[in-house]
């Protein structure tokens, strides 16, 4: 007996419990509906007014993109940012400054033949020359080379170098001589001649080998986080990085690596005429970076086709006869809604010092996706209201129908971002929070923006105009209604 007791009073309990729930839930729901259904009425009362101020803040918000940083660091963004080996290295970096910047050419044989012989390390120096002596928009190499010690030469490396070897010493050098000299310097240091020339291979007591390499190691720059702005543009505020990101732009053309427009820069292979079987390859420090920045833009024209096609479906979707009842015009200011939501939410990460990366871009799919899913509901609730209500009475019926399950919605989104934003890899921890303010965004724009788009769609509607054409009107007998 005493069992059973303990049993009913512990079912008492629960049933007490869940019906506290039941009702605290019921209250959320009931002041949900409450807000949503009075902000649906205040905008269906002065849509226009609302459309302006959320036109205004969304905008303003979207410019504080400008003022953010764009993060395409690999160690500061897919390291582990509480990892011993990641604050020795960002303490190092802060202390001492960046590394040196490296820019290379290699000239090779296309058949793998020898390229150690005299006419073909002639040709490379003539390379190196042309290199050192090469000048874009007033910037010299000299101007952005790392010297070891103040008034020092410029840090160039190659085989040719390390032998003290230029144009006019090669030119007195017999080929017997030249040979010597390389076997001498591979005997006394032959991982050092490993580096600079690819292919190395010692044969009968001669040296071969299919590439030479030169490297010319610039003064460190750009090591910082550039901002949007400079990142976007490809320039930078810092005198010695914009001058050094013009001159690896030139060395990249002459190197045969990528073209300059309007420069006058020939390809080295063209230019020089090397001969048949020899080329010229080179890099810069600036290439990998233009890599980066090109990756962050390649699916820009797959956003473009998958927004357009969601906007069709979205067409598709809201229904009614075509340029009578559709809503084409009400689609496309859905979508501008969800892009203005992105630029919104990235303008406030940007604000609050979250930098973007290439990951941040792919949060449009995720927000056109949720977006459009909002839009539908709230013009569905909008079709089940009944049609004798005013446009007013039927805008706040329907906003409070849907506002909160979309509150809702959109409030646990962001709250499982920033829970994911804890993690330790920094380029996941940026796009959680861009994603959770800029689906909060997407919120605060479907029930301001969006619901006075609606309302005047409404109001277009009920004057019997045409979509897309609203100076034009139709009959009553050609409206669905009349119909």
């Amino acid at each position: 007996r005493v069992q059973l007791v303990r049993l009913y009073s512990r079912r008492v309990q629960l049933v007490r419990l869940s019906m506290g729930l039941e009702a605290c839930q019921s209250a959320v729901f009931r002041a949900c509906h409450f807000y949503h259904s009075a902000a649906g009425r205040l905008v269906a009362k002065r849509p226009a007014a609302s459309l302006v101020a959320s036109l205004v803040v969304t905008l303003l918000l979207t410019a504080c993109m400008l003022l953010g940083s764009w993060e395409a660091r690999l160690e500061y963004r897919d390291t582990l940012s509480r990892s011993e080996a990641f604050k020795l290295f960002d303490a190092t970096l802060d202390m001492f400054g960046g590394s040196p910047r490296t820019n290379e050419y290699k000239m090779s044989s296309s058949d793998g033949s020898n390229v150690l012989t005299k006419q073909a390390i002639l040709k490379a120096l003539e390379v190196d020359e042309a290199v050192l002596g090469l000048t874009y928009k007033g910037t010299r190499f000299e101007d952005v080379c790392l010297r070891p010690y103040l008034g020092g030469a410029c840090t160039v490396d190659s085989a040719m170098y390390r032998l003290g070897l230029g144009h006019e010493e090669v030119e007195a050098l017999s080929q017997e001589e030249l040979d010597s000299k390389l076997l001498a310097e591979y005997n006394s240091n032959a991982g050092g001649l490993g580096s600079l020339l690819g292919g190395l291979t010692l044969t009968d007591g001669k040296l071969s080998a299919t590439s030479l390499r030169f490297r010319y190691l610039g003064e460190p720059s750009g090591q910082g986080r550039p901002s949007f702005v400079e990142f976007v543009t490809g320039t930078s505020n810092d005198a010695l990085a914009s001058a050094t990101l013009e001159w690896e732009s030139a060395f990249l053309a002459l190197v045969c690596a990528r073209p300059l427009m309007s420069s006058g820069i020939e390809c080295a292979t063209d230019s020089l005429s090397l001969g048949e079987g020899l080329s010229v390859t080179g890099t810069a420090q600036r290439f990998i970076q233009d890599e980066i920045a090109a990756n962050a833009t390649t699916s820009t024209k797959w956003m473009v086709v998958s927004i357009n096609l969601i906007l069709v479906l979205m067409w598709l979707a809201l229904g009614g006869r075509p340029l009578r009842n559709s809503r084409l015009t009400l689609g496309t200011g859905a979508v501008a809604v969800i892009l203005l939501s992105v630029g919104a939410g990235l303008g406030f990460s940007s604000l609050v010092g979250v930098p973007l990366t290439e990951i941040s871009l792919l949060m449009v799919f995720v927000i056109v996706g949720v977006g459009v899913d909002d839009v539908i509901v709230v013009v569905d609730f909008l079709q089940r209201q009944p049609p004798h209500l005013s446009i007013v009475e039927r805008i706040s019926g329907a906003l409070g129908g849907a506002g909160p399950a979309i509150q809702l919605t959109s409030l646990t989104n962001l709250i499982a971002f920033l829970i994911a934003a804890t993690v330790d890899f920094p380029g996941v921890s940026y796009f959680c929070l861009s994603a959770g303010f800029t689906l909060f965004a997407l919120f605060l724009l479907t029930t301001t923006l969006f619901t006075a788009l609606l309302t005047f769609d409404e109001r277009r509607r009920g004057a019997m105009r045409l979509d897309c054409l609203c100076c034009i009107g139709f009959g009553a007998g050609d409206s669905e209604t009349g119909d």
